[in-house]
């Protein structure tokens, strides 16, 4: 982690410290479970002005890996909210999480995903 935060430095340092590639690539050693800080990464996480798809899919799934999976969809939540599209990776994310939380029902958090999204009318 140590490294990491070295790395995460350099970024600033570099000017890097807004690009989503860099931040992207942080995040997703931050969301490992094995190896990662999310704490850390989501600290990262709530600075970013814009965060792209990837980057909120980032978080999403790691706090899907820690089962934090109210997190997971509170994520999801506020990038609905601030206008942006789930992609192929965002929806498996959401639904697993809402699996893992046993909310599959007639009308638990999975079927207002769907709902959200547009999938249901």
């Amino acid at each position: 982690m140590k490294q990491l935060k070295q790395i995460h430095a350099q970024t600033i340092t570099w000017g890097l410290g807004t690009n989503s590639f860099a931040l992207s690539r942080i995040l997703d050693f931050c969301s490992d479970p094995l190896h990662g800080c999310l704490s850390y990464g989501y600290k990262i996480f709530e600075q970013i002005q814009n965060p792209t798809i990837c980057i909120h899919n980032t978080m999403i799934k790691g706090f899907l890996l820690r089962d934090k999976n109210i997190k997971s969809i509170d994520i999801f939540k506020d990038m609905l909210r601030n206008g942006m599209c789930p992609d192929n990776y965002t929806l498996p994310y959401v639904l697993k999480a809402c699996a893992k939380m046993k909310k599959f029902g007639s009308w638990g958090v999975s079927s207002w995903v769907l709902l959200e999204i547009g999938f249901l009318v």
